[in-house]
């Protein structure tokens, strides 16, 4: 949807509030890299045994074209909900069948991009080996679930599966107790249901990407009053769009 590209566009480039907006030359770069992924993948596709394979190493190469640009993961976690977000507001326009596959492969991209950039605030962080081990675990198990999904629930069900194993490391790394991350959580509260009406009432992808860097200046600003571990911040926004 042309919509989806629109949102994820203007959420990459525009600032919120953590100071690494993409430029749009980084965005046609990654959009490059990206049609030469898709190309390949429609290749691979035709002549592998293992279309799940295949996919899986689209959508992990999907992701990271943004950050081999220089891009971070942050930026093109936000990107990715923005591109989701939109898919979910405006593919109503087709088919059903259709509309709930554009949604399904865009909340994977969303997820896979939100669980790579929680793996890069940790690992900036220098976080054991152990732990780093443990959170790959989870992407992969969240990823074959979302694979396996063919429901909105079974989706989010594995994304909170997920959010509890990031949320069990995140406290034993930053010395968080799992209670104040729940409060901290909770006071996105009203940043997230400001996006959700901005989504609802957007009328076009550019306004839902500019929602969601809204809610992530909002949200940023409402978790920093709740915890001051930076890690527990930064990974906390990313849960939060989930």
């Amino acid at each position: 949807l042309e919509a989806s590209v629109a949102a994820e566009r203007r959420a990459a480039t525009e600032d919120a509030g953590d100071g690494e907006p993409a430029t749009d030359e980084q965005v046609e770069q990654a959009d490059d890299e990206r049609d030469v992924q898709y190309r390949e993948y429609r290749r691979s596709r035709a002549s592998s045994a293992s279309a799940e394979a295949t996919t899986d190493a689209f959508v992990d190469g999907y992701v990271r074209a943004q950050t081999s640009v220089g891009i971070s993961a942050t930026t093109s976690a936000r990107a990715a909900r923005a591109r989701y977000l939109a898919a979910r507001r405006f593919a109503s326009s087709t088919s059903t069948a259709a509309a709930a596959s554009i949604e399904a492969q865009a909340d994977f991209v969303a997820a896979s991009a939100a669980a790579l950039a929680v793996e890069a605030q940790f690992e900036a962080r220098s976080a054991a080996s152990a732990r780093m081990a443990a959170l790959r675990a989870a992407r992969a198990e969240m990823v074959a679930s979302l694979r396996a999904a063919t429901t909105r629930a079974q989706r989010d069900a594995a994304k909170t599966r997920y959010r509890t194993t990031v949320e069990a490391e995140l406290s034993a790394e930053s010395g968080v107790s799992a209670s104040q991350l729940s409060i901290a959580m909770g006071a996105t509260t009203a940043a997230r249901a400001g996006l959700d009406a901005s989504v609802s009432a957007a009328g076009s992808g550019e306004a839902v990407g500019t929602a969601v860097a809204a809610y992530y200046r909002q949200a940023r600003t409402a978790l920093g009053g709740a915890v001051s571990a930076g890690l527990a911040v930064d990974v906390l926004l990313l849960l939060s769009g989930f």
